[in-house]
């Protein structure tokens, strides 16, 4: 075999590794690259009207072709920050922009104050105070009912619980020390919300024996 010959039959051999290596590649990532993508999808039945946050939904890959339209992503779900959901959003439903709404000044309407009261409140951060954000889950941590603005933090005569020392930061904040120094101990607290969303609660904290309620402080307001 003259030498051209060998070096043709190299580069035959080559080239035949080379695409097999190119199709281990495709078959490995390149079909989930080109063919897949990752879209957010609902951990659990979410109501009409129910505040939306990130941590209610989980990341899965899925065929880009067919999928719905206007499809959240991972690298989108900062779109979620203010928005309720637009009609019942049922388990392991791809989240898109048809669930997602963000309520205007005349939507706000639809919402008010409600309390949770102290006889419904298992645990609850003595940092919380008004305008900040809270999300309220089960005791046991099964299931969460959203994220909520408060609307007031009231000790047990229905006073207004405030900083007496200054407002320093608590959860999320941007100061080293945290709030002391409560105006009074905290009994209750008002959230804002709308009425399907607060009888859910309401329904769950009566239909156990105890408190049954954690109030997890997400975002204070300096």
């Amino acid at each position: 075999m003259t030498k051209s010959s060998k070096l043709r039959s190299v580069s035959g051999i080559m080239l035949i590794l080379i695409a097999i290596a190119g199709l281990v590649a495709w078959e490995a990532k390149g079909r989930e690259l080109v063919l897949m993508t990752e879209v957010c999808t609902a951990i659990s039945d979410i109501r009409r009207g129910e505040a939306l946050d990130s941590s209610m939904f989980r990341s899965v890959t899925t065929p880009r072709d067919p999928l719905v339209s206007g499809a959240v992503t991972p690298e989108n779900i900062d779109m979620l920050d203010g928005a309720v959901a637009a009609s019942f959003i049922p388990e392991d439903a791809v989240l898109s922009s048809a669930y997602i709404e963000t309520p205007s000044d005349t939507e706000r309407r639809d919402y008010a104050y409600f309390t949770i009261g102290s006889k419904w409140i298992y645990m609850c951060s003595s940092a919380l105070r008004r305008g900040d954000k809270a999300e309220i889950i089960t005791a046991n941590g099964a299931k969460s009912f959203g994220v909520f603005d408060i609307g007031f933090v009231k000790d047990a005569d229905n006073e207004e619980v405030r900083e007496a020392a200054g407002q320093g930061a608590g959860f999320g904040g941007t100061k080293a020390e945290p709030r002391v120094d409560a105006t009074s101990p905290m009994d209750h607290v008002e959230i804002v919300t709308k009425l399907p969303t607060y009888l859910a609660i309401k329904q769950y904290a009566e239909s156990v024996s105890g408190p049954s309620l954690i109030i997890v402080g997400k975002e204070i307001v300096e």
